[in-house]
Order: structure tokens, then sequence, then C-alpha cells
């Protein structure tokens, strides 16, 4: 078993450069010892820029959830 705290980063969006960007970023605030993973939907919008967006991105964003939910301590969504 890990003892390790783990979060994980849900970019909502399919840009796998921002989601790689906010892992760095994450990981440089995380408290030392913590696992920062980030994430993104293989499908869904390039960004979200409006509640339209948010409506394509939810489905994949919750199965994100779901998937990595018996790993992860903490979930947040980069949005």
């Amino acid at each position: 078993m890990n003892s390790r705290p783990r979060i994980l980063l849900i970019n909502p969006n399919t840009t796998a450069g921002f989601t790689q960007r906010i892992q760095h970023i994450a990981a440089e605030y995380a408290a030392a010892g913590t696992i920062v993973e980030a994430v993104n939907p293989q499908q869904g919008p390039r960004s979200i820029e409006s509640i339209y967006d948010e409506l394509l991105s939810a489905p994949a964003t919750l199965e994100l959830v779901l998937q990595h939910e018996p790993h992860a301590d903490a979930f947040v969504i980069a949005c």
C-alpha cells in the first residue's frame, strides 16, 4: 500500500500539451512526497470556451474520475 498522497489532475479538454504543463506546475506546489498525475480525455473539445464545450467534455471527464477513483486520494478538474 502506498502511503504517499496521490492527486489526479483532470484537464477536461483534449490538449495534451496543456495537460503536461499543468502537471509540471502542480508538482512544483504540491507538498513533498505527493504524487501528482495529470490526464486528459481522448475525446472531446480541444478547449473549453463555452457551456456547450463544458457539456461535451463532462462524460469523458467523469469517465476518468471513475477509472482512477481506486487509486487517487483527490481529484482536481483543471478548467
